[in-house]
């Protein structure tokens, strides 16, 4: 369930932010408000775009939330174990591959001093 969760969080992602930069501009953005272009009429205008990007984006923008919401309590009520609870090489074979790694710094040292 988490991973289908992800996944669809990705997709939900993915389209709100073509679809943000799908949409038109309100005109200048800050040069506007600096005598760039544009006129005082064009900061108190309603905003451009079709209708149906700002619904979808409101759509999208909320569905992005309510996943986001499900999956950190999905993730804050799983079995919380440490890291190295998880790892499936028993101990003993990690140290008995530490020692052949001290085995093979020691050999390449000594070709270094020939």
């Amino acid at each position: 369930m988490q991973t289908f969760l992800v996944i669809i969080h990705v997709i939900v992602s993915v389209l709100l932010i073509l679809l943000i930069l799908l949409q038109q501009g309100s005109g200048g953005g800050l040069s506007g408000m600096f005598g760039g272009g544009g006129s005082m009429t064009d900061i108190f205008s309603s905003p451009s775009g079709d209708a149906f990007f700002r619904k979808a984006t409101a759509i999208l923008a909320t569905l992005f939330m309510s996943i986001s919401l499900i999956i950190a309590i999905g993730t804050a009520n799983t079995d919380k174990k440490s890291l190295l609870e998880n790892i499936s090489e028993p101990l003993g074979e990690a140290q008995e591959s530490s020692a052949n790694t001290d085995d093979l710094m020691a050999d390449f040292e000594l070709e270094l001093e020939e």
